[in-house]
């Protein structure tokens, strides 16, 4: 085998690695942001409305610096 056509072997390989590992840090990103938001809703209840800042204020924080993380990962994955 020559060297370029190795060289197109080698990418072909890391792409397909790439793009197997994408899908999961997107369903990781979804389940991580979903446990968050199930949190942020458990922290209030109509009867006792003083952790309200913390839930939705604080949690909400969280929550866009989590998604954040996952979308400059899929995103550094992409390229």
């Amino acid at each position: 085998m020559n060297e370029a056509a190795m060289k197109d072997s080698r990418a072909h390989q890391a792409l397909r690695r790439r793009s197997f590992l994408q899908p999961l840090f997107w369903l990781a990103g979804i389940a991580a942001v979903a446990l968050l938001l199930a949190y942020e809703h458990s922290l209030v209840s109509p009867r006792d409305l003083t952790r309200l800042n913390a839930a939705f204020f604080t949690m909400n924080g969280v929550i866009a610096t989590v998604f954040l993380a996952f979308v400059a990962a899929d995103l550094w994955l992409r390229s």
